[in-house]
């Protein structure tokens, strides 16, 4: 919907052709909002690592290509990879029992789909990270604002569009009104068959083992969760729908940054390269070439652990850096080498701390945050490359870069499987350590493994008690897999058609 000002100042809302079919067919997109909201709940309450969650994924994608259809809306190019990735995101949810893999899946494919709903409304090719960055907010915020969107188009479609249907003879399309009874009867069915399983012990045993199956066993606890998740779900998707169809027909100018004078990014950045060429010539130096002496009572592992989380922060500063030199200042030669050579020196410290870390990891052994700094550097690194084509190609789109290769790098570490890498590391790769140092302390291999990590380290931790014959004799050993056993056990039980993870699965089966 767009404001305009006529001559008179007054002002005139002009509808999208999308809004007025919403109004027009105002039950179709009820009953797609519905859909939305039965697929939530089935899919994903109570159940964001279970199979049905790339369902769910397949599931938003196809409503939202009927409501393209049905809108004569064009489905661009980029959607098809789009959306074969949120479906990636989605198996991998199920196959890994990580919390924060599992986590930043979804946010990722919600990342996804407000990037698909707003190439579709706008053309994006000229953009900059800021206009993203205002686009999303608006994306954001416009879906918040139309939550109660379905009322007033309600409003409007009873005033304006069905009595005319009805003097045409036009009827709604007979699905809708079903679901709309269908839901509409759920609370009242649920009342009555909690009376019926309680008069009678079969058909309450039966009812029981059914929502158990479907919600767990604290399934009358739910009923509640169930019902505001499902409202929720739906005045979210109606408010996505309405957010879109207001949209259509505005446009979007890219914001103009003000350029400034070069002087004063040249000045800002070569101090920073001065301390940069020092630091670098000791890297080379020392760790990489090991030709300088370290201080007295120093270790090259203790040498090691002081210094990768400040690198880290500081190739991440770097980036900064060179992308507010390149976004807000006129170009220059000068400011490009000096810009490129920041990146040279970024890259020596990306190397440092890499090879910090490997030094680290060698003595005290692998955890999930060491291999995160591990892809968080190699990230770097790539984004750097895609930072010096943009210096001296100033026509090149870097947030696209950047967004490839972001999501790109977490797909494979959302499909990797981290956890068992971890495992296997620690106990085949590097047996040689038998702790690992902690920030809360140190704590043996295995007990880091059996408590720390998710279930995709079983299948590693029982190749090797199946390998190494010498627990048997180690009481301590004998508890710990007790006690392992018995978590597996109660974290593996009850997996239906629902719930089925693969990751407790495997961990099951071993």
């Amino acid at each position: 919907m767009e404001e305009i000002k006529t001559h008179n100042n007054v002002r005139i809302c002009i509808v999208s052709e999308t809004v007025t079919n919403m109004q027009r067919e105002y039950w179709k997109y009820v009953g797609m909002a519905l859909i939305f909201a039965l697929l939530f709940i089935v899919c994903l309450y109570k159940n964001v690592a279970g199979v049905t969650a790339p369902f769910f994924a397949i599931g938003i994608l196809t409503l939202f290509y009927y409501f393209a259809r049905i809108n004569g809306i064009e489905i661009k190019k980029s959607a098809i990879p789009m959306g074969i990735v949120i479906v990636i995101f989605g198996t991998s949810s199920f196959l890994t029992t990580n919390g924060g893999i599992i986590f930043f899946n979804y946010i990722a494919g919600i990342f996804l789909i407000g990037l698909l709903v707003i190439s579709h409304l706008y053309d994006i090719d000229s953009w900059k990270g800021l206009d993203y960055f205002l686009q999303f907010l608006n994306y954001g915020f416009g879906i918040l604002g139309n939550l109660m969107a379905c009322f007033s188009m309600h409003k409007v479609y009873k005033e304006e569009y069905a009595v005319q249907r009805e003097k045409k003879g036009v009827h709604n399309t007979k699905i809708v009104p079903v679901i709309l009874g269908v839901t509409c009867a759920i609370p009242a069915v649920i009342f009555v068959g909690c009376l019926l399983m309680s008069s009678d012990a079969v058909f309450g045993d039966m009812g029981k083992e059914l929502l158990a199956s479907l919600f767990g066993y604290n399934w009358f606890g739910n009923i509640f969760g169930i019902g505001f998740w499902f409202v929720s779900a739906f005045l979210c998707f109606y408010g996505m729908l309405y957010y879109f169809a207001k949209k259509q027909n505005s446009e979007y100018a890219a914001v103009e940054i003000n350029q400034h004078e070069p002087l004063i990014a040249i000045g800002f950045l070569a101090p920073f390269l001065i301390i940069y060429a020092i630091f670098s010539w000791i890297q080379i130096g020392a760790l990489f070439l090991g030709n300088m002496s370290l201080p007295e009572n120093y270790t090259y592992a203790e040498y090691a652990r002081e210094g990768f989380w400040q690198l880290l922060f500081v190739c991440m500063i770097n980036f900064g850096i060179v992308m507010i030199c390149y976004s807000f200042f006129r170009e220059s030669k000068v400011l490009k080498v000096l810009q490129t050579l920041m990146v040279v020196c970024t890259y020596i410290m990306i190397l440092s701390a890499a090879f910090r870390m490997g030094m680290y990891v060698e003595a005290y052994g692998l955890t999930r945050k060491r291999v995160l700094v591990f892809w968080a550097l190699a990230v770097l690194a790539i984004l750097f490359i895609g930072v010096i084509i943009a210096i001296w190609r100033c026509h090149f789109t870097l947030f696209r870069f950047g967004t490839i290769v972001v999501i790109g790098m977490y797909l494979c570490l959302s499909l990797s499987r981290m956890d068992y890498w971890i495992a296997h590391y620690n106990l085949f790769v590097h047996p040689d350590s038998v702790e690992i140092e902690l920030e809360r302390g140190m704590k043996t291999v295995l007990e880091y493994l059996e408590e720390d990590v998710s279930l995709d380290a079983a299948p590693a931790i029982f190749t090797y008690y199946a390998e190494n014959e010498e627990w048997e004799d180690d009481r301590q050993m004998k508890y710990e897999k007790e006690d392992y056993e018995e978590r597996i056990k109660e974290e593996c039980t009850d997996m239906g058609w629902r719930n089925f993870n693969f990751s407790k699965w495997m961990a099951k089966r071993e």
